[in-house]
């Protein structure tokens, strides 16, 4: 007998990352999301970057093209933000488009749990709450995260707000 986590059906979601010059950090990134519990054959990456003058295009590309994702573009067209984010939509597949900062590391699970609590609230959009850590460099990112990872408290708590970030953040397509 199959479990149900076998017999769901996972939605395709796009995940839309912005980027500029974030060589540095931008394999960190790519490997949290490569983490991910979610199937990966139900995530479309679109990369916009603004123009990058590292090698921020090459390291994602590359990183991108080993990948298992069900498919990927990398879009290198100067853009502030906002036009980054609506190239990112237009070039989504999928029931809801994922935006997920070039900087930004999570724990391998959260896409499942954002989507669970998405349809849980039946909710146009979900967002994850934010811990700011600063480092100097790529190499402390693990020190940093294996600090602060058994600090977490979560509650499983569901809080209704009038405004979001966009650092991590889930829409559902109209």
């Amino acid at each position: 007998m199959q479990t149900a986590e076998r017999r769901r059906v996972y939605p395709l979601i796009t995940i839309g990352i912005v980027v500029f010059n974030r060589e540095w950090i931008i394999e960190k990134m790519l490997s949290s999301l490569q983490s991910q519990t979610y199937p990966h054959d139900r995530l479309f990456v679109v990369v916009v970057d603004g123009g990058s003058k590292d090698n921020t295009v090459k390291v994602m590309s590359d990183f991108l093209a080993k990948s298992d994702f069900c498919g990927y573009e990398v879009i290198v067209e100067k853009t502030n933000i906002p036009e980054a984010r609506n190239l990112c939509i237009k070039k989504m597949q999928g029931e809801f488009i994922f935006f997920w900062d070039s900087d930004v590391v999570v724990e391998s699970t959260s896409l499942v749990t954002l989507l669970e609590i998405h349809e849980k609230e039946k909710a146009d959009m979900t967002g994850s709450e934010i811990t700011e850590i600063f480092v100097d460099s790529a190499d402390m990112v693990d020190q940093k995260w294996n600090e602060w990872i058994p600090t977490v408290v979560r509650s499983g708590n569901c809080v209704e707000r009038n405004l979001t970030s966009t650092a991590h953040i889930a829409l559902t397509a109209l």
